[in-house]
């Protein structure tokens, strides 16, 4: 009885196979790096980001060139590989994101305390103090539960900008509340 040992090969190997179109080390890749496609296609959270994310593995593997992959240790070819696929998830993310349909930032006016109007009154009337665009800024915020990413993309300023309305807004209140 004869017994072939096949031995293992390492990433570097399997890299440059797979990158010179070998399809048995290309679907070795693919096992071995399933998890984290996996996971990244699970953070995306729409139908077919995991085929999306295989596919971006693939084009990954045939775009190395293999004198760049060649001084890198296993670890840190690893660590690339990781990296790189996060990139493309958040990629893929930024290019399906643009394709949802955008909730509008509404909310409701109303302060959800009905039944002590008279700390429902106060707190309308601090807020009354705020300007339009602070107002704006701390009902999404807090009431809307936005980021402030969002809150900038919506109302077509800078996050910058929206951290000095909820900082200013944040100072009248507190300054009015106490």
């Amino acid at each position: 009885m004869i017994f072939t040992e096949q031995r293992e090969k390492d990433l570097k190997t399997l890299l440059l196979e797979a990158n010179n179109r070998d399809p048995e080390a290309m679907e070795t890749l693919l096992k071995k790096f399933e998890p984290l496609l996996n996971k990244c296609a699970m953070q995306l959270d729409y139908y077919g980001a995991e085929s999306d994310m295989t596919i971006c593995f693939i084009e990954f593997v045939y775009s190395l060139k293999p004198e760049k992959v060649a001084p890198f240790s296993e670890g840190e070819l690893v660590a690339f590989i990781k990296r790189a696929m996060n990139n493309k998830k958040i990629d893929l993310y930024r290019k399906h994101k643009s394709n949802i349909t955008e909730v509008p930032l509404e909310y409701d006016d109303e302060i959800p305390d009905e039944n002590d109007f008279e700390n429902a009154a106060c707190i309308k009337a601090i807020l009354d103090e705020l300007t339009e665009k602070q107002r704006e800024v701390v009902n999404a915020k807090y009431y809307g539960m936005y980021s402030d990413a969002e809150i900038a993309e919506k109302m077509k300023i800078s996050r910058q900008a929206v951290n000095q309305l909820k900082r200013r807004a944040l100072e009248i209140l507190t300054k009015n509340f106490e």
